[in-house]
């Protein structure tokens, strides 16, 4: 069990409570990455969003579990279906 992972989806299930998140293991499993798709994020900046995701982290966790992260993209629902389609758009289209 990925202690940290499960760590970070909890402190994120707290502060957007509504939010899907697929949050996984890349680059060699050495860093935790993702997507947070959340309806809170409607009308909201990038930066504003990204923020307000890495402020909660900083709270929450420690200076050595925070290294095992990398980016999150922080979504509202319409842009996470957008780029679903998109992906498969571009499969289709190989």
């Amino acid at each position: 069990m990925d202690k940290v992972l499960q760590k970070l989806k909890k402190v994120l299930k707290e502060e957007f409570p509504s939010a899907t998140l697929d949050l996984k293991r890349d680059w060699d499993r050495s860093r935790i990455g993702g997507f947070i798709i959340w309806r809170g994020f409607n009308g909201k900046e990038f930066g504003e969003r990204h923020e307000r995701v890495w402020k909660v982290i900083r709270q929450h966790m420690s200076n050595e579990e925070q290294e095992e992260l990398a980016t999150f993209w922080t979504l509202n629902p319409i842009e996470q279906k957008v780029r679903l389609e998109s992906l498969e758009l571009d499969r289709k289209l190989g």
